[in-house]
């Protein structure tokens, strides 16, 4: 997900200042953003397992190899992260890549198949958007310093708050409450 910064103002003088330092920008659905993208990887009860953040201008696939570092049996992912060199690497520690079928150049649609393959995957994969809207439910939109690291900290405490809130209702349904 995107997490927004303030951007820099150009002064008088031509010169740039305020804003996030390490922020950049990103096109998202036709509307230019400015500032992070946060990454998780989770478990299949949205618990947060890993994250990490960096700029907006940097590609999704760069993080999913580090973020399935620990996975033992299966990696669920979006159709940008569809690359053989990357699927032959999971492969090759055991790891099933199931990844999101893209359309086939030429067809309008995806085939009988490819379609029912992407709703499993999808169904998998809407266990990382929950801790995203849990996030956003809070108004944690936005990013609240300067800076990546001290950002990276405060997404790390975010996601550990959306852990234990996530642990609570799995208590209380172990214990039947």
């Amino acid at each position: 997900t995107i997490l927004e910064a303030p951007a820099p103002r150009k002064q008088s003088d031509g010169e740039k200042k305020g804003g996030a330092p390490e922020a950049s920008y990103t096109l998202k659905a036709g509307q230019i953003r400015y500032g992070y993208k946060a990454y998780i990887a989770t478990d299949r009860r949205s618990l947060v397992k890993d994250y990490h953040l960096d700029t907006a201008r940097t590609h999704e696939v760069k993080h999913l190899l580090r973020l399935a570092r620990k996975e033992k049996h299966a990696v669920f992912a979006d159709s940008a992260s569809r690359d053989k060199t990357r699927q032959a690497r999971l492969h090759r520690r055991g790891v099933l890549p199931f990844i999101m079928p893209r359309r086939e150049r030429g067809r309008e649609k995806l085939s009988g198949l490819r379609k029912r393959v992407g709703r499993m995957i999808a169904s998998v994969r809407a266990a990382v958007e929950r801790p995203f809207a849990w996030m956003k439910n809070r108004g944690y939109w936005k990013v609240r310093y300067r800076g990546l690291k001290r950002n990276s900290l405060d997404l790390g405490l975010t996601l550990m708050a959306h852990n234990l809130a996530i642990g609570v209702k799995l208590k209380a349904v172990d214990q039947g409450d």
